[in-house]
């Protein structure tokens, strides 16, 4: 590159873009667009012109065979490369995404892990307290062994005590058990005696029973010729009531007649007074 910033390669892109453009690709246009001394300019303007005429020679059409060869080659290449760049990526995501489940479930795991630490640091803390705990009652149980055991010497000792109180208690029984069976014997033969009484007053109240139920039965039969005669009596009394009834209406009809008669009279007499009159 020359120190003005003008160089071959801008030199033939404003070539080529006048030459697109239908315009004249002299120095002064080429100038205005890439800026520069005319020196310069022209230099490179002819070396590009040059450039062109070896490639429109056999030579030049070969080499331009030759880079279009090495462009198609580049760009299968390229495209190669890109499919396996793209192979890649993708395996490259599966096996991420694989690595990834991977590292999630080891997470998990490790999460399980956790919890079971803190549960096992939990139970440990528990079984700690539980080994204070039953220290605590294997001191407390032998201190009430020892204390046992002093009252077992004591124990003992009431024991044989006691065995000595048995033995006297046991006479007493023996004696209290006789004196028991004598008393059970003068019972029996006194049960005896009052079953015969007993025996011989229910006969007497069976007896008594019988005469009352006689009695009871006679009583029934003279209450039941009782009622027969208040039930005539009542007939009786029905039928006479009836009969004074009767009469009853009798009279009422005498007394109306003697009424009628009576007024017939006081007509007949005031009917005789007034032809005396």
């Amino acid at each position: 590159m020359s120190r003005n910033g003008v160089d071959k390669e801008r030199v033939a892109t404003a070539i080529r873009q006048l030459k697109e453009a239908g315009r004249s690709a002299s120095v002064p246009e080429i100038r205005a667009l890439t800026g520069g001394s005319f020196t310069t300019i022209q230099r490179y303007k002819k070396e590009i012109e040059a450039d062109e005429q070896s490639l429109s020679g056999p030579s030049g059409r070969i080499r331009a065979d030759m880079l279009a060869l090495i462009e198609q080659l580049e760009r299968k290449l390229l495209e190669r490369a890109q499919l396996e760049i793209d192979e890649a990526e993708q395996t490259l995501a599966v096996q991420a995404k694989s690595i990834n489940e991977k590292l999630q479930l080891a997470d998990e795991r490790a999460n399980a892990q956790q919890e079971r630490i803190k549960d096992l640091e939990a139970r440990l803390a528990k079984a700690e307290a539980l080994a204070g705990d039953y220290a605590n009652r294997y001191n407390a149980a032998n201190n009430e062994l020892a204390r046992q055991a002093v009252d077992l010497t004591h124990s003992q000792r009431e024991s044989a005590a006691r065995a000595q109180r048995i033995e006297t208690l046991s006479a007493e029984l023996k004696t209290a058990r006789d004196a028991l069976e004598g008393y059970q014997e003068v019972m029996q033969r006194q049960r005896l005696q009052d079953q015969v009484q007993s025996d011989s007053a229910v006969s007497d109240l069976r007896n008594q029973h019988q005469a009352v139920l006689a009695e009871n039965a006679s009583l029934r039969e003279q209450n039941i010729q009782l009622i027969r005669d208040n039930e005539r009596l009542q007939a009786l009394h029905t039928t006479q009531a009836r009969h004074l009834d009767d009469l009853a209406r009798q009279l009422d009809l005498e007394r109306a007649t003697g009424k009628d008669l009576i007024r017939q009279i006081a007509r007949l007499e005031a009917r005789l007074e007034s032809h005396q009159l």
